[in-house]
C-alpha cells in the first residue's frame, strides 16, 4: 500500500511539474509581443518558445495542422496553406519580395503575396465561398500596380484616373469602403457604385450618389455603401494603427477616440468590436479572433 501510494504521489509531482512546463505557451499565446505578420490571420494557438514560434495554421481548404518557424531576424510571418514563412527579415526584405511596389485592397482578402524579378505579383486569394486559390497579375497588365480581389482573382483596380474601369474620376471618393468593396466605378455623374462585402460574407451590388455624400467619403455598412464623416473624431481616427487594417472594416473612431470596427474571426465570421485609448494608450490596435487588442 506505501508502494501504491508512493507511486501515485510521484506521478502527481510529474503531472503538477508538466502542467508548470506548459504554462510559458499559454502566457505567450496571450502575449501581444509575438511576431507581425498576416499569420495572424489564420493561424492560432501561437506560442514562442525556445526562438521559435508554433501555431495551428489554417491550410487552403478550411482544416488546421501545427506549424512552426525558426524567428531569426525575422520580423513579420504569414502562413502559406498551413506552413509559416518569413514575410519580412530586419533589412526589410523577406521572401515576398518588393512588396513596395504593389498595393491595392488584395491585401485584405490575399495572403502569401510575392512579386518576382519581372514584377508580376502572385498570391492566394480568398473566393466567395470562403476558399483559397492561387492567382497573378502581370505589371505590364496593370501599369498603376494596384491590386483588388474578384472571387480568388487579382485584377488591376483604378488608381483613380478611371483609366482601368473606363467610368470617370474615381479619385474624389475615399474612405474605409476601399478595404471590403470591390469593383468600384464612379459613372458620369459622380455616383461611386461598388460590389460590397456584408457581415456573413455575401457579396452586394451598392451605391452612394454625391448629393448623399458631399464629402466624398464613404464606408462600407453590412454591404451598403454609407457617408463616413469628416469630423468630429477623424483626427483621432488617425491616431491608430495596427495589424487590425488587415482583417478589419466598416472602421470608425467617435470623439473619445474609441475605435470601432467589424473585424473578421478565424472560422470567416465578422464581429462587431471596439477598443477604447484607455485600454490602449499606444494606439496599435491588432485583431485576434474578431476582437480588437492593443498591440504593443
Amino acid at each position: 500500500m506505501r508502494i501504491t501510494r508512493a507511486l501515485i504521489g510521484g506521478l502527481a509531482t510529474i503531472g503538477i511539474a508538466a502542467g508548470v512546463a506548459a504554462l510559458p505557451q499559454t502566457a505567450w499565446a496571450a502575449n501581444d509581443g509575438l511576431p507581425d505578420g498576416s499569420w495572424r490571420q489564420s493561424c492560432e494557438r501561437a506560442y514562442v518558445q525556445n526562438g521559435t514560434l508554433y501555431a495551428q495554421c489554417r491550410r487552403d481548404g478550411g482544416k488546421y495542422e501545427f506549424a512552426s518557424a525558426a524567428i531569426g531576424s525575422c520580423r513579420a510571418f504569414g502562413n502559406r496553406n498551413g506552413t509559416l514563412f518569413c514575410e519580412s527579415d530586419d533589412a526589410g526584405v523577406g521572401n515576398s519580395g518588393d512588396m513596395g511596389q504593389w498595393s491595392g485592397s488584395f491585401l485584405n482578402s490575399c495572403r502569401d503575396a510575392t512579386v518576382d524579378k519581372h514584377g508580376k505579383l502572385q498570391a492566394t486569394c480568398r473566393k466567395d465561398n470562403g476558399t483559397y486559390k492561387r492567382s497573378n497579375l502581370k505589371a505590364r497588365k496593370c501599369p498603376g500596380q494596384r491590386a483588388g480581389n474578384r472571387n480568388g482573382n487579382l485584377f488591376c483596380e483604378s488608381t483613380g484616373t478611371g483609366a482601368s474601369t473606363g467610368s470617370g474620376s474615381v479619385g474624389r471618393w475615399s474612405g474605409s469602403f476601399v478595404g471590403s468593396c470591390r469593383d468600384v466605378a464612379v459613372d458620369s455623374s459622380g455616383t461611386l457604385r461598388a460590389t460590397c462585402q456584408s457581415s456573413n460574407g455575401a457579396w452586394r451590388r451598392t451605391s452612394l450618389s454625391r448629393r448623399e455624400c458631399g464629402t466624398y467619403r464613404a464606408g462600407n455598412r453590412n454591404g451598403t455603401l454609407f457617408c463616413e464623416s469628416t469630423s468630429g473624431g477623424s483626427n483621432v481616427a488617425n491616431r491608430w494603427a495596427g495589424s487590425f487594417s488587415r482583417s478589419c472594416r466598416d472602421v470608425s473612431t467617435d470623439s473619445n477616440g474609441t475605435l470601432t470596427a467589424t473585424c473578421q474571426t478565424m472560422n470567416g465570421n465578422w464581429i462587431r468590436t471596439g477598443l477604447s485609448p484607455r485600454q490602449c494608450g499606444s494606439y496599435r490596435a491588432g485583431n485576434r479572433d474578431g476582437v480588437l487588442f492593443c498591440e504593443q
